[in-house]
């Protein structure tokens, strides 16, 4: 076979009288196989990408606080613990400073 998508390994007309122009080439299993792992990977990922906008959008329609006082407090502790950990930092720069 020439690759051509010939019907008859004989060329010429097939056993049922068809030309080889009339036929459908044929195509390797390979390439169905791709095509096909090709198909589930795009529909996989489109996939993934609605779950991530779905939870998006839901992350942004809920508040994390029902008040601003909750949220003000949150925020309080966020910066004493930042706050905390700099002092702390700070003080065993100075000791290994010191300690050289």
């Amino acid at each position: 076979m020439s690759g051509r998508g010939e019907c008859s390994a004989w060329g010429g007309k097939t056993a049922w009288g068809k030309k080889e122009e009339d036929c459908e080439p044929i195509v390797s299993f390979v390439e169905i196989m791709s095509e096909d792992l090709a198909e589930t990977l795009d529909e996989e990922e489109r996939r993934k990408e609605q779950e991530f906008l779905t939870a998006i959008a839901e992350s942004e329609a809920a508040p994390a606080y029902s008040n601003d006082e909750e949220m003000a407090r949150e925020l309080q502790r966020q910066f004493d613990r930042e706050y905390e950990l700099s002092v702390i930092l700070e003080q065993e720069k100075k000791g290994k400073a010191a300690g050289d």
